[in-house]
């Protein structure tokens, strides 16, 4: 069943040890979000200082929250800045 945190940092960090190997640039965004959707326990929600996720539910019949759409949108613009920087721009 799934769980508050449900082991998916575990699954990106198991990911990431692989993917690190053949040469990518892992950018986490941390606890970063402005609004603290992170650390809102009103409902189940996935994701991670490692990244957006979903709690698909059991049969994957559960839609992403705004909280789980919040964290996504904000860790396409984080990595869209870490970007910029690394390019110079």
């Amino acid at each position: 069943p799934a769980t508050q945190g449900g082991g998916q940092e575990t699954t990106a960090f198991v990911a990431i040890t692989q993917l690190v190997h053949h040469g990518i640039t892992f950018v986490p965004m941390g606890y970063t979000e402005p609004t603290g959707t992170h650390f809102n326990l009103d409902t189940p929600q996935g994701g991670s200082a490692y990244g957006a996720g979903t709690l698909a539910g059991p049969k994957g019949e559960r839609q992403p929250s705004e909280n789980e759409l919040t964290l996504a949108k904000h860790q396409g613009m984080w990595f869209a800045t870490q970007t910029k920087k690394l390019a110079g721009k």
